[in-house]
C-alpha cells in the first residue's frame, strides 16, 4: 500500500523526528562527558556519531515521500548493523575493561594512608589486567601472547588475594598523607599514575584483537610501575613492600615482550 504525503503530514513527521534526535543526541553527550572526565572518550563517540547518522538518514526519508520505506529502512539498518558491529568487535573486550578499572579507581575513596590506598588502588588495576588477560585468551590469534596472557592473569590474580588480605590488616590503620594534596608526596604519584593510564582510551580501536591487547597492557604495566616504585618511597608495610618489588621485576619483564612483540609484528 503506497502512503500519499501531505504538507502536513510532512511537517509533523519532520518535528517529531528533530524532536527525538535532540533528545536522543542530548542524552548521549551527556554521557560522553562523563566517560570523557575519566579519560575513556572511545565508545561514545561512536554513539554519538550513529545517533547523528539516524537522524539524517530519518529525515532525508521524510524530504523524499516518492522513495522506497521498504528499502531505505533496509539502507538504515544494515548501516546500523555495520556500525554495531564495529562498536562491539572493538570496543567490548579491552576497552571496556579499561573504563571499567579507570571507574572502580576513580570511585575509590582514598583513606589517607599510604598503604592501605596502594593496596586499594592496585586491586583494582590488577582485575583491570585480568579481564583484559582473560578477553585476548578467548579472542586473541597468537599463540605466544595468549600464553603470556595465561601468565599475567594467574600471576595478578594470586596478587589480587595477596592485596584483600593485606587490606584485612590494614583496616584501621591511621592517616599518613593527604589525598587530596595531588602535587606533592603520595597523593602526586597516583594522580600521575592515573594520567599514565588515561594513555589507554588513545588505543586504536581498529587493530586487531592482538595488537589491542598489547598497545593497551604496554601502559597499563607502565603506570603499575610508576605507582609501585612510588610506593617503594612511602610505603611502610614489610609485606606489601615486598609485592611492590616483584611487581617491578616480573612487570618490567613483561613490557619488554609486549614491545619485543609489537616491533615484530607492526601493522
Amino acid at each position: 500500500m503506497r502512503v500519499e504525503w501531505s504538507p502536513k503530514h510532512l511537517k509533523h513527521t519532520q518535528l517529531a523526528v528533530w524532536t527525538g534526535y535532540f533528545y536522543s543526541a542530548t542524552y548521549y553527550h551527556s554521557m560522553f562527558q562523563t566517560i570523557n572526565y575519566a579519560g575513556c572518550s572511545i565508545i561514545m563517540e561512536k554513539v554519538v556519531l550513529i545517533s547523528v547518522m539516524i537522524g539524517l538518514g530519518a529525515l532525508s526519508s521524510c524530504n523524499n515521500p516518492s522513495s522506497d520505506p521498504k528499502n531505505e529502512s533496509s539502507e538504515v539498518h544494515e548501516s546500523m548493523a555495520a556500525a554495531g558491529d564495529t562498536v562491539n568487535q572493538h570496543t567490548t573486550g579491552f576497552t571496556t575493561a579499561m573504563h571499567q578499572m579507570m571507574n572502580d579507581m576513580m570511585q575509590l575513596p582514598m583513606t589517607g594512608n599510604v598503604d592501605k590506598d596502594f593496596a586499594l588502588m592496585m586491586r583494582s588495576h590488577h582485575q583491570g589486567a585480568v579481564d583484559m588477560s582473560q578477553f585476548e585468551i578467548s579472542h586473541g590469534k597468537d599463540d605466544s601472547l595468549k600464553k603470556l596472557a595465561v601468565e599475567i592473569a594467574e600471576e595478578q590474580k594470586r596478587e589480587i588475594k595477596q592485596l584483600e588480605v593485606r587490606l584485612e590488616a590494614l583496616d584501621k590503620a591511621q592517616k599518613d598523607y593527604d589525598p587530596q594534596k595531588k602535587t606533592e608526596g603520595f597523593a602526586k604519584i597516583m594522580n600521575d599514575s592515573m594520567r599514565m593510564m588515561g594513555e589507554m582510551s588513545k588505543m586504536d580501536t581498529s587493530m586487531a584483537t592482538d595488537h589491542q591487547f598489547v598497545a593497551m597492557m604496554i601502559p597499563h604495566h607502565q603506570s603499575a610501575v610508576f605507582m609501585a616504585e612510588g610506593f617503594l618511597k612511602h610505603g611502610k608495610d614489610e609485606q606489601l613492600l615486598g609485592m611492590a618489588r616483584k611487581m617491578l621485576v616480573s612487570q618490567k619483564k613483561e613490557i619488554d615482550a609486549f614491545e619485543s612483540w609489537m616491533d615484530k609484528h607492526k601493522e
